[in-house]
């Protein structure tokens, strides 16, 4: 009886290790990125008060910011997504920019913005810059085709982790 109490301890023991274990896996996946910016006028003075519109291509939703006393922004969490970035302020040039956010990805977009009328507006269309300059995480994105063309012998997404850079087999 004694025997049996102790394999069923030890049974009740690993599987809460086990459910502990993969909590902290599931914690770990970051599925969101930030764009974070400074709005500037043409002589690179910082303007704080400034709206700030982050549109997502794919759904059409807005998220409306303003501009610290520092002239920055900081969208929240946003998902993986094509977006539209506007800002305006009465007495200058409405500038657009347009990006691409990645899983994980913290992007810096400064605006500048140029004395006009109201109805002007200025676009920017900018490649994100390879190099990460906001944060020292590390990332690896993969295409959905990339997955699927993986030579797995299991179909298990955790194998996954072992082709990002850095890891030892």
């Amino acid at each position: 009886m004694n025997n049996t109490h102790q394999r069923t301890r030890r049974s009740l023991y690993s599987f809460l290790l086990l459910c502990r274990v993969c909590a902290v896996m599931a914690f770990a996946q970051i599925e969101t990125g930030t764009i974070v910016g400074t709005v500037s006028d043409a002589t690179g003075a910082a303007m704080p008060g400034v709206k700030v519109e982050i549109r997502s291509a794919a759904t059409g939703v807005v998220t409306t910011l303003t501009t610290n006393d520092a002239g920055r922004y900081q969208s929240p969490p946003l998902k993986p997504d094509s977006y539209e970035i506007a800002a305006a302020i009465q007495g200058f040039k409405t500038t657009k920019a347009t990006l691409v956010l990645e899983v994980n990805q913290r992007t810096g977009l400064d605006l500048k913005l140029e004395a006009g009328a109201v109805t002007d507006s200025v676009t920017i269309t900018d490649a994100t810059p390879l190099l990460e300059t906001e944060n020292s995480t590390l990332g690896n994105v993969r295409s959905e085709k990339a997955v699927a063309d993986l030579p797995l012998n299991v179909r298990n997404f955790a194998f996954l982790i072992t082709l990002a850079p850095g890891l030892k087999n």
